[in-house]
């Protein structure tokens, strides 16, 4: 007669969050907590979850460019998967990119890829400009005043971005006067 096998208690099944959940384990949770302690002494921060369950840090500099603002945001893998670094302009996102993304490892800081994020998208304006004045080419005004912000933000003396965020703006203030 063939004996009965020991059932599997249902609990021991569902010991590790679900995918959706990946970031309450208790030491990505606490990862996660230490990151934001991190970033707090040298940006405002301001995490949020995804319904997806991606966990996003908006960032604002407290100093030097504060107004820029960019997101870190990470998924299911982390701290063994980098996160993605992304500024958001007009209701898209600009991917961000740095070595210490492209190298990342689980002992790198967020601080320190938010700290060299900052220093690279400086160097590659002129890409946001060039993007800004294909947006108000096609018409979208709100996307090109977003990006000519950022632009603007990081370096106000950037050639041309002030004149064309003038371009952009003024059809959104005839529509909100008209609106």
């Amino acid at each position: 007669a063939p004996q009965p096998t020991e059932a599997q208690p249902a609990h021991a099944v569902t010991a590790s969050p679900p995918p959706t959940a990946w970031y309450k384990s208790p030491a990505v949770a606490e990862r996660l907590e230490v990151e934001r302690r991190q970033l707090e002494q040298k940006y405002h921060v301001e995490p949020a979850v995804t319904p997806r369950g991606q966990v996003v840090f908006r960032l604002q500099p407290k100093s030097g460019y504060g107004k820029l603002v960019f997101y870190l945001s990470c998924g299911s893998g982390f701290p063994n998967r980098a996160p993605e670094a992304f500024i958001s302009a007009g209701g898209k996102r600009y991917p961000l990119v740095s070595p210490g993304l492209n190298d990342w490892s689980v002992e790198r800081q967020f601080v320190a890829v938010a700290d060299e994020l900052i220093e690279w998208t400086a160097w590659s304006l002129d890409q946001y400009v060039a993007a800004a004045e294909e947006a108000l080419n096609r018409g979208d005004y709100r996307e090109a005043a977003d990006l000519l912000t950022v632009v603007l933000s990081i370096n106000p003396r950037t050639p041309g971005a002030a004149r064309l965020l003038a371009r952009a703006q003024a059809p959104l203030r005839e529509r909100e006067l008209v609106g």
